[in-house]
């Protein structure tokens, strides 16, 4: 008898410690789920909960902000050759003022957080691959440190090629952002007039359309790129900066459409 309350005794006690163990391996899951959420912590994503102001260095980050059409080497190296591609394709040129012009600028003294090698398509080590700039469907930012290293035929290049991606990112925005583009082949007009015209046009039409999502008037959908699409950006950018005089029309159109996804019709 003694050894049978002994055995229920048992049984009892390990049925006990079989739940505690349960409930330590849900707990653990949970938590596991919760650190590999994508949605970042709303305590991160401004100063406190409710938002806040960031800066760097002890300045808030629109300090950091350029205003490119303004900026001494755009306008002395970087505007005449867009200036030249409007020649050959207004649209494309149009695109680039749209970037430099409706996207917002920072040059910043951090390090930006690294894409990886197989992402942008190199057979690098990661500690070899350096960031230079990175952008979405509003802003553009650049690791200053670097930059100011940088001589001048490479800023114009790291310029150029993101002002292609930008062309790339396109495709993500929504059509207020499209429209502010297509305005934007009137900045080559002397007529400033006929620009802004066009571009309340496209306020009108399209602001409050879609508000609430990525701040909904030029934010899209979620940017997905691979590594073609950064090889596309980056053979582009080679062709503007170096093998300009060989570019035409129909080439450009064609790169455009098919590695690019840019269409214009």
């Amino acid at each position: 008898m003694k050894n049978c309350w002994l055995k229920i005794l048992t049984t009892f006690l390990l049925g006990l410690i079989l739940m505690g163990c349960q409930k330590e391996v849900v707990r653990k899951e949970t938590v596991y789920q919760w650190e590999k959420s994508p949605e970042t912590p709303k305590s991160e994503m401004g100063g406190i909960d409710s938002g806040g102001g960031n800066g760097v260095e002890g300045r808030p980050l629109e300090s950091f902000r350029v205003n490119m059409l303004q900026d001494k080497q755009v306008h002395d190296e970087l505007l005449p050759i867009i200036s030249s591609l409007h020649e050959i394709h207004n649209r494309f040129a149009a695109d680039f003022l749209h970037i430099l012009k409706h996207r917002m600028w920072y040059f910043v003294p951090v390090k930006l957080e690294k894409l990886s090698p197989l992402k942008v398509g190199v057979a690098f080590k990661d500690e070899d691959l350096g960031q230079i700039g990175l952008q979405d469907t509003q802003e553009v930012w650049i690791d200053s440190k670097i930059y100011s290293d940088m001589n001048s035929n490479d800023k114009i290049k790291i310029l150029v090629h993101e002002l292609v991606m930008g062309v790339r990112i396109l495709e993500f925005t929504r059509e207020f952002d499209k429209c502010l583009a297509a305005a934007s082949a009137y900045l080559f007009d002397e007529d400033e007039s006929i620009y802004k015209k066009a571009r309340d046009e496209c306020y009108e039409k399209f602001q409050w359309l879609g508000t609430g999502t990525n701040l909904g008037v030029i934010g899209g959908d979620k940017i997905e790129l691979n590594d073609h699409d950064y090889k596309a950006v980056r053979t582009m950018t080679n062709w503007i900066v170096d093998d300009f005089e060989s570019l035409s029309e129909t080439q450009i159109d064609s790169f455009l459409k098919g590695a690019l996804k840019r269409n214009y019709d």
